[in-house]
């Protein structure tokens, strides 16, 4: 006797653990940087450098590394600073020991600089940390058997496979030029890159990405007074290897920048003109497979007496994929400059989801936005740069399909959000409407159970209850009685109770007159 397995790959979070931690430091501008007036622009990431399990704890070790964009208090300009902060941190989690493989995430959820005096400012920054051992097993499915004189039961599920779980990288270079009418670079200070209309392909055993940088140079031109303020956007295209990847499978990416960096150049004239910019992503990826898999569910002996070994498998199935935007909008207080119509030169987001709630008819999703946007106000005789932080909260009820029936605690759901297309609409009463698009990804998967045979015990027949039975029956169905059970009852093939009652299928009608003939194996 053998029995056929079929193998499903799974993956689960088998241990977690959360922690907000704070990080207070005061900063001193060093000796060649200009006194500071205000801030109008920070940007910050993390960086992660070591991820080290221990006995029920995980040690988490890295740096937060930012970049702020100030005006100068003596002469007005655009002034940076940057540096880093520690992170070197214990999360208790147990279970966990040396030897397991734990992974970590970080949120920044606020960055805030506050400035004691002209030359000293105070960082304060909250973060969330977010460890997690990750599960990837197999189960074991029966789907049928062999070397046995035996009826079988199968019934067709549906599974959702993890069929590639994996972490890989996305470089992105270029070389950007200026515009003839922007004059030579004298020093960078202040760039940013950011991602925007990310795009995914699956392809057979490859991943098409593509989307945009955006960018952004502040710096000070030759023989020039005022700032110089360079933006562009820059579509790219690549494709990631990916072994296993197919065109049918569902994906659920989440990317994350590890470094970016825009240099000076020289153009190939000699001038201080190009900008080399590199950017790379990690692409954290779990593509879904959907497999319809004929389960063993019950199984019984012509010539012998079998025993079904039964185990229950829990497993959750990927109903639907829901995405779309939602529409943000607050109302905030713009800085006091009546004189001309601001323009955003650079805006970012980022995007806390802070609820996600499983209704009858959808799931609620709520949270918050922060923006900071940097924007310039013309006028006749200079420039000025002005910024805004604004809050934005988000609500919605994002609907399932109208033929979708269902208790909302047999679902669990997956949620990826982000943020994108922050506009500013001005008027003339010194305040503005800030719009953001909160884009949602949404995963809902579906909590199953269901029978699967492990194992079979093969016997003699009992010699005295098979011979209790009749040699021949007639029988007389009734409401939900099926063929399984006549002949499991019997041990009669099913299809030789079709042949003797010429039955063109499996199906009884209440009433129908079936007759069993013993020993007709």
């Amino acid at each position: 006797m053998e029995l056929k397995k079929k193998n499903i790959h799974f993956n689960r979070i088998a241990k977690e653990a959360r922690n907000q931690i704070t990080l207070e430091e005061d900063v001193n501008i060093p000796d060649i940087k200009e006194d500071i007036e205000s801030v109008l622009f920070t940007d910050c990431r993390v960086i992660l450098e070591e991820v080290r399990a221990g006995e029920q704890k995980v040690h988490i070790r890295g740096k937060i590394v930012y970049t702020i964009l100030y005006r100068s208090e003596e002469t007005g300009r655009l002034c940076s600073l940057e540096g880093s902060i520690p992170i070197d941190e214990q999360l208790y989690m147990d279970g966990v020991n040396s030897s397991n493989k734990v992974m970590a995430k970080t949120q920044v959820e606020d960055f805030s600089v506050g400035i004691i005096n002209s030359r000293k400012l105070s960082i304060r920054s909250i973060l969330e940390l977010y460890a997690y051992l990750q599960d990837l097993y197999d189960e074991e499915i029966t789907t049928g058997i062999s070397g046995l004189n035996c009826e079988i039961r199968q019934k067709e599920c549906d599974f959702t496979q993890l069929a590639v779980c994996k972490k890989d990288i996305v470089r992105f270079r270029e070389m950007v030029n200026l515009p003839g009418n922007m004059p030579n670079v004298e020093q960078i200070i202040f760039s940013c890159l950011k991602v925007q209309d990310l795009e995914y392909k699956p392809m057979d055993g490859q991943l098409s990405v593509h989307g945009k940088v955006q960018m952004l140079v502040i710096y000070d031109g030759e023989r020039d007074s005022r700032n110089q303020v360079f933006r562009t956007m820059m579509p790219f295209s690549t494709v990631v290897e990916c072994s296993g990847l197919n065109m049918n499978m569902i994906y659920q990416i989440i990317h994350e920048i590890l470094d970016s960096q825009v240099h000076l150049e020289s153009d190939y004239d000699g001038e201080p003109r190009s900008f080399s910019v590199e950017m790379v992503l990690e692409l954290d990826m779990k593509m879904y497979e959907p497999q319809k898999v004929g389960v063993l569910w019950d199984v019984y002996g012509i010539d012998k007496e079998l025993v079904p070994k039964v185990s229950v498998m829990e497993y959750d199935v990927l109903e639907e994929k829901l995405s779309g935007s939602i529409m943000a909008k607050e109302r905030a207080p713009m800085p006091e400059n009546p004189e001309s119509m601001p323009r955003i030169l650079y805006s970012d987001g980022r995007c806390f989801l802070e609820k996600c709630e499983i209704k009858e008819q959808g799931i609620m999703l709520s949270g918050i936005v922060i923006c900071q946007m940097l924007f310039e106000n013309e006028s006749a005789e200079d420039t000025a740069y002005e910024s805004m932080q604004s809050i934005i909260p988000f609500n919605k009820k994002v609907e399932f399909p109208s033929d979708m029936q269902f208790d909302p605690a047999d679902y669990t759901c997956s949620v990826n959000v982000d943020c994108s297309d922050i506009q500013l609409a001005y008027d003339m009463e010194k305040a503005a409407d800030v719009t953001v698009n909160v884009d949602y990804e949404i995963l809902l998967f579906k909590k199953m159970q269901g029978n699967n045979v492990t194992d079979v015990d093969v016997k003699e027949m009992d010699a005295d209850k098979y011979d209790k039975l009749p040699s021949m029956a007639v029988y007389f169905a009734k409401s939900g009685d099926t063929l399984w059970d006549m002949g499991k009852k019997y041990n009669v093939p099913i299809k030789k109770i079709q042949e003797l009652n010429n039955m063109p299928s499996d199906e009884l009608r209440a009433g129908e007159k079936i007759l069993i003939v013993r020993g007709s194996a």
